[in-house]
């Protein structure tokens, strides 16, 4: 068994193949969220195959590889994240393993199994965000056909949006049982489910309906906030814990932009819906999440302020940093690369108190500096925007 009090302050060292899989909308599998699946695909022979991916040759290798201390290429994003000061997914979950008790840890690590499950089921959505592609919305798949014929080739364009996952293959009553009977301190099942906008997929109400043990769930997901899903609000009641992040990039004509076709009153209405429930039940968590890209950098501290004065100022904001498309990050644009450290050093740091921005922005910092050798396409490639446009 793994010696973990040795590990754990090694710059490699993740109990994510001890603990984790997850299921793309694409049908791939990976270890995580953030894997880098196309410059290493390690899970080629289990398409739609979460549960026998976990239990996989690859992934035996793939945690002797980590034993051994060598990097992986898939886990570039965490080591890019930890390089610029942001805590990455890796170090956050050390923390959360290393907080458990010394015969939980000794579970983990002496009986792997899946203790936290992540879902996209598919890429079912109602819009086509700015910064998305085929993978995460059906919707792109029209538009980056004639983007392909205009010599604009984005991620995903010959992704085929069928749904192959069978719901059926998933049992959370067995998952939820196999986790807490190891070990006592273990209370809860974590899920995850991404999308797509999850709200609107069917297999998300159907899997959750199935569950007996719902008081042992505890339920991640994000929602764009197009609609309020009533039914399966009525299941969060029941849950352990529910955290859902609000996709909102932008405030008024910004939002609808961003994440077109959006009805900015109509979802104003649902965000507020949302933010009642935060307010109400102890088990509700609400957070806002903002993709930063040189579509909206000059529309944060607009979008701060507003959501503060209609939410008060310990409104949850998150801020991550768009990397791909790479022609709407910040990282590749010389023009917003300057404007951006100025407003970050002019704003944030003078008129920004709360110490939660400052770090965020910090680590904006940090990512812009730490990326000036990237070489930079052309002006703004505001080409790009027209065509979408």
């Amino acid at each position: 068994m793994i010696d973990y009090d040795k590990h754990k302050n090694n710059d490699v060292f993740c109990p994510v193949p001890w603990v984790h899989v997850a299921l793309r909308s694409d049908g791939n599998v990976t270890p995580c969220c953030k894997w880098d699946n196309t410059d290493q695909p390690i899970y080629n022979d289990y398409k739609y195959d979460p549960f026998g991916a976990f239990n996989s040759k690859n992934t035996l290798a793939f945690r002797e590889q980590i034993e051994k201390g060598i990097k992986s290429i898939g886990c570039t994003q965490c080591y890019v994240e930890e390089e610029v000061g942001k805590e990455s997914l890796r170090q956050r979950i050390i923390n959360k393993v290393s907080s458990l008790t010394p015969s939980a840890r000794e579970q983990i690590f002496s009986s792997p199994q899946i203790r936290f499950l992540e879902l996209n089921f598919s890429n079912f959505c109602n819009l086509k965000c700015a910064s998305c592609d085929v993978h995460q919305s059906n919707l792109w798949k029209k538009d980056d056909i004639e983007l392909s014929k205009l010599g604009v080739t984005r991620p995903g364009h010959n992704f085929n949006t069928r749904k192959k996952f069978n719901i059926k293959d998933i049992n959370l009553d067995k998952l939820i049982e196999n986790h807490l009977s190891t070990d006592p301190s273990f209370t809860y099942f974590p899920i995850k489910i991404l999308g797509g906008e999850p709200s609107i997929q069917p297999e998300v109400l159907t899997l959750l309906e199935s569950c007996s043990k719902k008081d042992k769930l505890q339920f991640q997901t994000n929602t764009n906030a197009v609609i309020f899903p009533d039914k399966l609000i009525q299941i969060f009641k029941e849950l352990n814990k529910v955290d859902i992040s609000l996709s909102i990039d932008g405030i008024g004509d910004y939002d609808r932009y961003l994440r077109y076709p959006s009805n900015w009153i109509r979802k104003l209405e649902n965000i507020k819906k949302y933010m009642k429930l935060d307010s109400i039940y102890d088990n509700i968590n609400i957070k806002f999440h903002c993709t930063v890209s040189i579509l909206n950098i000059f529309h944060l501290e607009y979008y701060d302020s507003f959501l503060k004065k209609l939410f008060g100022e310990n409104v949850v904001i998150f801020y991550s940093l768009l990397q791909r498309p790479e022609y709407l990050s910040i990282a590749n644009h010389k023009k917003v690369d300057v404007q951006t450290e100025e407003y970050v050093l002019n704003y944030m740091y003078s008129k920004q108190p709360n110490k939660q921005y400052i770090n965020n922005f910090k680590i904006f910092k940090n990512y812009i500096e730490n990326s000036r050798d990237i070489k930079p396409l052309e002006e703004l490639d505001l080409r790009y925007a027209g065509m979408f446009d």
